[in-house]
């Protein structure tokens, strides 16, 4: 499957991205605990660093994720662009205590935010003509791109807006969401916009 040639710099940039991330989400629930792992006191250097280097690989997805997405696939990485988007939206799968801490504090601001970091995706998407040629590697290729998004909305624009405190959304209506998020990726792919609706609506009914 032709995703684009490869690039070992791209591949590092990928790999540096997400690997920490997932390391990091995995074993820690927040930045606060990563300095008491280590034996840090609060307030020091060393505690303020690692809280710093959490933030970054872990929080930092709802943007760099995006970004570096769109960043990649503009210069024809595909298959790297693919990584960065399924391993950020696992990362915040794994902890979304930013998307918590967001919504608490900003309410419909946070959802918008959110949203608008679904748009580089997107956009990506929707520009697969010029990258891959019509056959089995961009279907396989807008597949994968798609359901990423759908990970990335879950973790982040459902989270934000399950726990806005104004106004309160029911939390089947948070998961229904999904739904314009599928049309988006619809617009986007609209050969895959069937299968992707399936998808979404499988996971609003396994989340409801």
């Amino acid at each position: 499957m032709n995703m684009g040639e490869k690039s070992t710099p791209s591949w590092i940039l990928a790999i540096a991205l997400v690997l920490p991330g997932l390391i990091l989400a995995t074993k820690f629930d927040s930045g606060e605990e990563l300095p008491d792992f280590f034996g840090l006191s609060y307030g020091s250097i060393g505690s303020n660093m690692l809280t710093i280097m959490f933030e970054f690989f872990v929080m930092g997805q709802l943007v760099l994720g995006p970004t570096t997405c769109a960043v990649l696939a503009r210069r024809m990485q595909l298959s790297a662009a693919v990584f960065v988007a399924m391993g950020s939206s696992t990362v915040l799968l794994i902890s979304n205590q930013v998307i918590v801490d967001l919504a608490n504090l900003y309410n419909a601001v946070a959802v918008l935010t959110c949203t608008a970091c679904l748009v580089p995706f997107i956009m990506v998407l929707r520009n697969k003509r010029t990258q891959l040629p019509a056959g089995r590697s961009r279907h396989t290729w807008a597949s994968l791109i798609s359901v990423s998004t759908l990970m990335f909305a879950s973790a982040t624009m459902v989270v934000a807006i399950q726990n806005m405190e104004s106004p309160q959304i029911d939390d089947n209506l948070a998961w229904s969401s999904l739904v314009l998020v599928a049309g988006a990726i619809g617009w986007a792919w609209p050969k895959g916009a069937e299968i992707i609706e399936d998808v979404s609506e499988e996971i609003i009914e396994k989340a409801s």
